[in-house]
């Protein structure tokens, strides 16, 4: 597919639920890989969505709704560390106060990459891992790039707040 941080996909395949998350799974019955990926629309890309952390908290219907969506959030990291780990969770307070939580993965080019000291605008996947517990929480961003996260002063940050419905209608189905 090429640049496939530039394309709308589209998954088929069987699905199945890990720690809160429906994902696309290999197949139940013999556990081989067949998922089938279709290239909806090459170049374009869908909205930015840009919510309050308040909105990624635990028992929000709005990111339960949002899972697997891009987006982007402004503040600050609330940690005394001065350097990203791999697999490590971050509290990230908001514009507003309220907090969330963005993850660093370890297959991504942030780990051991400087955390910033202010004001910061990270972008990521809305993502979401409960240990297996109630299934509305346990939200997270997360960052796929050095270059999602882009220390800097958030006052032109717009905010927005799309229904499933009209975010469904950027991505072709």
């Amino acid at each position: 597919l090429g640049d496939v941080y530039k394309r709308q996909v589209l998954v088929t395949g069987w699905v199945g639920n890990f720690a809160g998350l429906l994902e696309i799974v290999d197949n139940p019955a013999d556990a081989t890989m067949d998922p089938v990926v279709t290239d909806l629309a090459p170049g374009a890309m869908p909205p930015l969505m840009y919510p309050e952390t308040s909105q990624l908290a635990d028992f929000s219907p709005w990111a339960e709704d949002h899972e697997s969506c891009l987006m982007a959030i402004c503040g600050y990291f609330d940690t005394t560390d001065t350097v990203f780990g791999a697999n490590a969770n971050y509290t990230f307070v908001g514009v507003g106060g309220t907090t969330c939580t963005v993850r660093i993965d370890a297959d991504t080019d942030l780990v051991g990459q400087s955390i910033p000291a202010g004001q910061t605008l990270v972008t990521g996947i809305l993502s979401q891992f409960n240990g297996f517990t109630d299934t509305c929480v346990g939200y997270q961003l997360l960052p796929r790039f050095a270059n999602d996260i882009a220390p800097g002063d958030c006052a032109g940050v717009p905010t927005q707040d799309r229904s499933w419905g009209a975010l469904k209608g950027g991505y072709g189905n």
